[in-house]
């Protein structure tokens, strides 16, 4: 008798195994929940580290190319003089500009000079530039679509530096800011000077409104 009771003292009871059987299935599921999230966070992670590039890499382009602004009007495929600078809804393009600085690596004969569009068509901002500086032909250019998602584009223009005001809160006073900067319908398009200042706004579908404001190379 005593070593029947002995035996049956030593192994586990069903209560043990079932309550055994439960803190492992409580556990298993932690975890597992746990690493789902853990994986989950790292992807959308990794998905806003990209979109932030994306959106870091064509305001470093549009950057890049106001830096190097030149007051040099063009002749376009037509014959028709157009300003150095040129954007708005009253302007072909939204924003088109002569720049300096094109970068010629392989020593080819053409200028360092050149033209670029920026503009936005289906929720796509894109990026045109020409390979000849007077034009030919229309089709003489390459279109990039430097970023998507853009819901609206919105570029404002400022005569001088002097009209750039503000407040202590660091926000910008829009009184003498232009929507248009093309040339009037009884002037010239040789005599349009380059804006003192250029206002860029991205609206993202995604992240929302983003700014850049750019002070134009002196001449």
């Amino acid at each position: 008798m005593p070593s029947r009771e002995k035996a049956s003292s030593s192994g586990f009871t069903l209560i043990e195994v079932l309550v055994a059987l439960s803190l492992t299935v409580v556990v298993t599921f932690a975890s597992y929940t746990g690493l789902s999230v853990a994986i989950e966070g790292t992807d959308q992670l990794q998905i806003t580290t990209t979109r932030l590039s994306e959106v870091d890499r064509a305001f470093g382009m549009l950057t890049r190319d106001l830096r190097q602004v030149i007051d040099r009007p063009i002749r376009d495929e037509f014959g028709d003089v157009l300003p150095a600078l040129v954007g708005g809804d009253y302007a072909e393009w939204n924003l088109s500009f002569t720049r300096a600085g094109w970068r010629n690596p392989v020593g080819i004969s053409r200028s360092d000079l050149q033209r670029v569009n920026y503009y936005l068509r289906e929720n796509n901002l894109y990026r045109e530039s020409f390979f000849t500086l007077d034009r030919i032909d229309q089709e003489l250019s390459r279109q990039d679509a430097i970023l998507e998602g853009v819901s609206e584009l919105r570029i404002l223009f400022l005569e001088s530096t002097r009209e750039l005001t503000g407040n202590e809160k660091i926000e910008i006073d829009y009184t003498y800011w232009r929507e248009n900067w093309v040339p009037l319908v009884d002037s010239s398009a040789n005599h349009l000077p380059l804006p003192a200042a250029v206002e860029v706004t991205l609206v993202l579908d995604d992240i929302g409104e983003l700014r850049r404001l750019y002070e134009m190379p002196i001449q």
